[in-house]
């Protein structure tokens, strides 16, 4: 079954760039580069995991944003945000998981091969637990203990 609507795959691709402008938990509006300045309706924004296993990150007021889009522009989803010559990654080593909060100055790195995990920057770690315990051949501690 064919659909009657012509399809100018160049001017209505279903995947588009633009720069978030407006956000709510979930879902942002979206300023399109090909659409002369429109934003879009809210879309939902793609997380890694929204049912039992919850992870939850929401794209800044600024961002270059990738977003995949119904033909009418009505309804749709962001896939991620995306590094340019302005906003760049913030490391180039591609063998850690780098997460960087600059206005509060916290990094988290994770090594994906060697398994070390550094934070850095941070003002207070809280670890709410009933019980914690460090297994570690050396421990090292400074600071007022």
């Amino acid at each position: 079954m064919s659909n009657p609507r012509y399809v100018d795959n160049e001017k209505n691709s279903p995947f588009k760039r633009g720069i978030v402008v407006d956000r709510k938990p979930g879902k942002v509006k979206v300023k399109f580069d090909d659409e002369d300045e429109d934003q879009s309706f809210w879309l939902n924004v793609g997380q890694s995991g929204s049912a039992s296993n919850k992870m939850f990150n929401m794209p800044d007021i600024g961002d270059q944003i990738g977003c995949l889009v119904d033909w009418d522009g009505e309804d749709g989803m962001t896939v991620g945000t995306i590094y340019s010559d302005k906003d760049t990654t913030p490391t180039n080593d591609m063998d850690n998981m780098h997460f960087s909060f600059p206005e509060s100055g916290v990094s988290i790195i994770v090594g994906k091969k060697s398994g070390d995990v550094t934070v850095s920057g941070a003002n207070n770690v809280v670890v709410k637990a009933t019980n914690v315990a460090i297994e570690a051949p050396n421990i090292k501690l400074e600071g007022d203990i």
